[in-house]
């Protein structure tokens, strides 16, 4: 029992390193899988098959490391329990010899000789397949004890009758491990029921506002209010249902075009899904699709153009009927025309709603 102990601390460092080789290795395998026609395009084919060949050779080297030190400890582990074994049979050999056991007891003897140690055997067995746990229990022992990125202390619903005003008051805020602020004194107001556009250039901290409002993260300093209430009072599940999203990087889940509008308003009956996509500009194309808005789009809507899988986040938001609507570059995948006819719609459909709109461009 003491042989195996002293291999432990070895075969736990062997361990780690095949872990995060394998890890290093299908990370960079989906990634490729993912990105293949980005590779093409950018003629990158044969460098990302170098770097597999890479991680793949890592993860080789890494294996046969750890199969070494499991097969030396199994080795020395199955010695001893054989030459127990052995031991034991020469014991009852000899004493059957010289008469100095009945023929019962040598046979019983012999019998069990290997059950004795067929626990240590299946010890040894178990442990080694937890050695696969425990090169990764560091990882998952970290993801358990992260703290969320927001306290949940707040106990008010966000059950606002009418569209709340929103509210920034002197908000500054720096990115964690960057020295200089991405917001510095920001304050003004969305007024209630209105459209109010941030206009501003690429990193100027429009985005960085909005994950403000949704209490992604709380600011250094300054507060945040929606209905007179500082957003750390309301509850944040209940904050956020009622702040409904439409970001440029859009998700699309690998289920029909119904089930994915549905998500932001389960009980939403086919003529609020039509009036959602309608709002959205996205009725007519969506219609024509095989099976209309039963139709399977794929993993991340992998079938459907940019500009469809936009406008349909863009429906999705709509459906979800919040009170406060956040489009944060909602039409930047399609075309001026389209972009006009959305936004004509948009200021229809966001009536009695308050709006904020984030855009690189006044024209947008």
């Amino acid at each position: 029992l003491a042989g195996p102990r002293l291999w432990d601390r070895l075969l736990a460092r062997r361990g780690r390193a095949h872990w995060d080789s394998y890890e290093a290795l299908a990370a960079d395998h989906l990634e490729a899988l993912q990105s293949m026609a980005t590779l093409r395009a950018a003629g990158a084919v044969g460098r990302t098959r170098a770097r597999l060949e890479r991680r793949s050779a890592a993860l080789h080297r890494a294996t046969v490391a750890k199969m070494r030190v499991s097969l030396a400890d199994t080795g020395l582990t199955d010695l001893a329990v054989q030459g127990g074994t052995v031991a034991a049979v020469l014991v009852a050999c000899a004493a059957a010899t010289t008469g100095g056991a009945t023929a019962t007891g040598t046979y019983l003897l012999l019998m069990l000789a290997s059950e004795c140690f067929r626990p240590v055997r299946d010890l040894s067995r178990e442990w080694h397949a937890g050695h696969l746990g425990l090169s990764a229990v560091d990882g998952i022992a970290a993801l358990r004890h992260t703290e969320g990125g927001v306290p949940d202390e707040g106990t008010v619903a966000a059950d606002w009758a009418t569209p709340p005003e929103v509210r920034f008051e002197n908000v500054h805020f720096t990115h964690p491990g960057r020295a200089r602020p991405a917001l510095a004194g920001i304050a003004f107001t969305a007024p209630a029921g209105r459209v109010t556009a941030l206009v501003g250039p690429s990193g100027a901290g429009k985005s960085t506002l909005l994950s403000l409002l949704l209490r992604q993260r709380d600011p250094d300093s300054g507060r945040i209010t929606v209905g007179g209430l500082d957003t750390a009072a309301y509850r944040l599940d209940a904050l956020r249902r009622g702040i409904a999203v439409v970001s440029q990087d859009t998700y699309l889940f690998r289920a029909t075009v119904a089930d994915n509008l549905r998500l932001a308003r389960p009980a939403a009956t086919s003529a609020q899904l039509h009036e959602a996509a309608r709002a959205a500009g996205i009725h007519e194309e969506l219609s024509r699709l095989p099976d209309g808005y039963d139709t399977v789009i794929g993993e991340r809507g992998a079938t459907l153009s940019g500009g469809q899988r936009q406008r349909l986040a863009l429906a999705r938001a709509l459906l979800a009927d919040a009170p406060v609507l956040v489009l944060d570059e909602a039409t930047s995948a399609v075309d001026e025309r389209a972009e006009a006819r959305i936004t004509r719609e948009l200021l229809a459909a966001g009536r009695g709603r308050t709006c904020l709109l984030v855009a690189h461009r006044l024209e947008a």
